[in-house]
């Protein structure tokens, strides 16, 4: 025998032994990882659908003039909820940090509508907390102008 031979035969055996543990072991190891990622993905499923919009009034129940931005001047600002889960919540209005009105939903019904009225309405940065049960389902924030900017805004090309 020449020396170095019987080191070539060793090497392509020694190989192919690891390849096949790599291969039983990605198979046994990876089914189990795709098996216990799929409760994840139910738990991620099972969280409560809810849309909601900003708007400048609803029509059928449902929202109609989408906005983020809203004239002071003789409006009301609607805030639109919708969600699958009967649950109890509430709209959670804000104008900066401060709380300016909380109204409370209905849990036997699916859409929840509240609005600011007029008096109520200043400019500054505002926002609507969406929350159930200490969660919150959704958020949006606005802007609210006094009259004299809409009215420059509107004559602006």
């Amino acid at each position: 025998m020449v020396p170095g031979r019987s080191r070539l035969r060793k090497t392509p055996v020694l190989f192919l032994i690891l390849v096949f543990f790599y291969l039983i072991h990605r198979y046994f190891f990876s089914s189990g990882a795709e098996n216990s990622s799929q409760p994840e993905v139910a738990q991620l499923d099972s969280r409560p659908q809810v849309e909601v919009s900003l708007c400048r009034n609803i029509v059928d129940q449902q929202p109609f003039g989408e906005d983020s931005i809203f004239s002071s001047y003789r409006n009301r600002v609607y805030f639109y909820s919708r969600q699958e889960k009967l649950q109890p919540a509430k709209h959670v209005w804000f104008r900066g940090g401060d709380t300016v009105q909380v109204v409370d939903c209905q849990p036997s019904e699916m859409v929840c509508i509240s609005w600011v009225t007029p008096e109520k309405l200043k400019s500054g940065l505002w926002s609507v907390d969406f929350v159930s049960l200490s969660k919150l389902l959704g958020m949006r924030q606005f802007r609210v102008i006094d009259s004299a900017q809409a009215r420059l805004n509107r004559s602006l090309p």
